[in-house]
C-alpha cells in the first residue's frame, strides 16, 4: 500500500499542536527519525489540515466536514476544530440539533453542543416528534425540560412530551 509523504515544519506544526510537539520534540524515536508514519488517519483529511497549518483556510463543506473534525481533534489542532465546529453550528437545523448535541458532547466541543442545546430548547415540541428525541437518554430528557431556557407556550406541552418519550419502546 503507497502512502503519500508531506514535507513539514516541524516547529511549525509543534507550535500548532500539542501532539506534534510531542511527536517531534517528546525524546521518542519518531523525534530523530526524518519520515514518520501517522496511523488512524485520513490521507485528504490529514493533507486538508496541512494545507491549513500553511495557509490558515479550511475548505469546509457538508461532505468533508465531520472527518476534518475527527482528525482535527486527534491531531489536536485546535485552529481547524473551532472552525470547523463554527460551521457546524451555521448548519444548525431542527432535523439535526438532537444528533449534534450528541456529536458535540463526544468530541468536547462545548460552544457547538450549547448551539445545538438552544435549537433543542427552543423547538422542543417540533423536535419531540423527531425519532432521535425518543432515542435520548434519561438524564438528556430531564435536563432539557428542567431548563430554564425551555421555551414552551403551555406547560401541558411538556407532560405531552415526556409522555411520548417514556411511552416509546
Amino acid at each position: 500500500m503507497e502512502t503519500e509523504s508531506f514535507f513539514v515544519n516541524r516547529k511549525k506544526m509543534a507550535d500548532l499542536s500539542p501532539y506534534f510537539r510531542a511527536l517531534f520534540y517528546g525524546g521518542g524515536k519518531e523525534s530523530s527519525k526524518k519520515h514518520i508514519g501517522i496511523k488512524g488517519v485520513h490521507e485528504e483529511q490529514f493533507r486538508i489540515l496541512m494545507e491549513f497549518t500553511e495557509t490558515l483556510k479550511l475548505p469546509l463543506n457538508r461532505q468533508n466536514v465531520l472527518g476534518i473534525l475527527e482528525t482535527a481533534d486527534f491531531l489536536q489542532l485546535e485552529k481547524a476544530r473551532l472552525l470547523c465546529c463554527k460551521f457546524l453550528e451555521r448548519e444548525l437545523h431542527l432535523s439535526n440539533c438532537l444528533g449534534m448535541m450528541a456529536y458535540a458532547w463526544q468530541l468536547g466541543c462545548s460552544q457547538l453542543y450549547a448551539a445545538a442545546r438552544d435549537v433543542a430548547l427552543t423547538h422542543l415540541p417540533a423536535i419531540a416528534s423527531d425519532e432521535d428525541f425518543l432515542y435520548l437518554s434519561k438524564e438528556s430528557v430531564a435536563d432539557l425540560l428542567a431548563s430554564d431556557d425551555l421555551y414552551i407556550l403551555r406547560e401541558d406541552v411538556a407532560f405531552e412530551v415526556t409522555l411520548r418519550w417514556a411511552t416509546f419502546d
